[in-house]
């Protein structure tokens, strides 16, 4: 499967001739002080048609095709896609105009490591629904070791999700590094408090890849992948 093919449905060879290219940088450091401030939760009634929806949020949606696809598929859900670089934000919001995905589909800026947990409380106090699926689709390996802090996925991470998500939520994760898959299904385990189990009847709950799944597997190399489901036991953190 090509990335052409896979994102077929939502027409981008048409919208790139509406939207301009942006230049991204490839690494950000979010341990800089302006990303270790709490972010503002999105006007949630505004950036949905219908805020009553379950939410979907991808944690480093990158160039967003997935989100919007996944919207596109799925009318029933919102989906909420981070990044932490704001080009990458910018341009997911106007792939979403020209491909005409918009209702229930919004992009926005924030080191989720400091900000999911409020932006998921967020939204249950503002719309009464639920977060019942956050993804982490190959985010930044930074496999040096001095950088391996920057990973997403930390144990101030893990807390906020086990406190903010109710039981039977699932947290998605997936990577073409085995090592990083480990690490972020362990900072799980040891930081939840049990909150998080293995879903051993383990299915991927999208049907749709990633913009980087689509890259690794045509080029013939495992995707990893993990499924963990909110238990329901009271969190203590």
């Amino acid at each position: 499967m090509t990335e052409a093919s896979a994102f077929a449905d939502l027409n981008l060879q048409e919208a790139s001739k509406k939207v301009r290219g942006v230049r991204v940088r490839q690494h950000v450091n979010p341990l800089t002080k302006r990303f270790q401030t709490q972010a503002p939760a999105p006007a949630w009634r505004e950036v949905y048609r219908d805020a009553g929806k379950p939410l979907t949020i991808d944690v480093g949606c990158a160039g967003g095709r997935f989100d919007l696809l996944y919207a596109k598929r799925n009318p029933d859900k919102n989906v909420l896609g981070l990044d932490i670089r704001e080009p990458l934000v910018e341009r997911g919001l106007s792939w979403g105009e020209a491909s005409g995905v918009v209702d229930n589909v919004h992009f926005a800026t924030c080191n989720a490591t400091v900000s999911i947990g409020e932006w998921i409380k967020s939204y249950h106090e503002t719309s009464g629904a639920t977060v019942d699926l956050v993804t982490i689709l190959h985010p930044d390996p930074h496999f040096k070791t001095k950088h391996k802090k920057r990973r997403i996925v930390q144990a101030t991470m893990v807390r906020q999700l086990a406190r903010e998500m109710r039981p039977g939520a699932r947290v998605y994760l997936q990577s073409d590094v085995e090592e990083l898959t480990e690490d972020m299904r362990e900072k799980f385990e040891r930081f939840s408090d049990g909150c998080f189990d293995l879903d051993h009847e383990f299915e991927n709950p999208i049907g749709i890849p990633s913009e980087r799944e689509v890259q690794t597997l045509g080029e013939g190399l495992p995707v990893y992948r993990v499924m963990l489901r909110r238990t329901e036991k009271a969190c203590a953190n």
